[in-house]
């Protein structure tokens, strides 16, 4: 599951924990193509996961398009993705959620009202994906 927005020449995506079925990398690469980025926050709760044809189609697109990326994760594996695309040739920092602002400054966004208001979509993003991925496990117990 994800949840996105655009800012500008820019989106911020949150994904949550697992694999994205077909139709949903097909909406999300969607997204990714509907107006023209330079920039990609990529927020993750939980370890999202992907697919190797999944990872070469995003790593792809996002060098050949020379779009900069920030990953917020706590997880390792996480990590370990975001460090695959730095040696795809991907312009990608990696940040904990303890330093979302600092992610914000990395990504360029240097006016104090706009990064308030870039962190303020994150948190909101983040939210909704966590409440969908509880939501899930509590639907399945019962």
């Amino acid at each position: 599951m994800y949840e996105c927005a655009h800012i500008d020449d820019m989106i911020v995506v949150c994904r949550g924990p697992g694999v994205l079925s077909n139709d949903d990398w097909k909406r999300f690469m969607s997204d990714f193509r509907k107006n023209p980025i330079k920039s990609y926050i990529a927020a993750c709760v939980g370890t999202p996961e992907s697919t190797p044809v999944q990872r070469e189609e995003i790593f792809a697109f996002l060098h050949d398009n020379q779009v900069k990326v920030v990953t917020i994760t706590d997880e390792k594996y996480t990590r370990g993705v975001a460090t695959a695309a730095r040696w795809a040739g991907v312009d990608n920092n990696t940040f904990s959620w303890d330093e979302v602002s600092q992610a914000v400054t990395r990504i360029g966004i240097t006016d104090k009202t706009k990064a308030i208001y870039v962190v303020g979509v994150i948190t909101r993003l983040r939210t909704a994906v966590e409440r969908t991925a509880l939501g899930g496990v509590r639907r399945a117990a019962t």
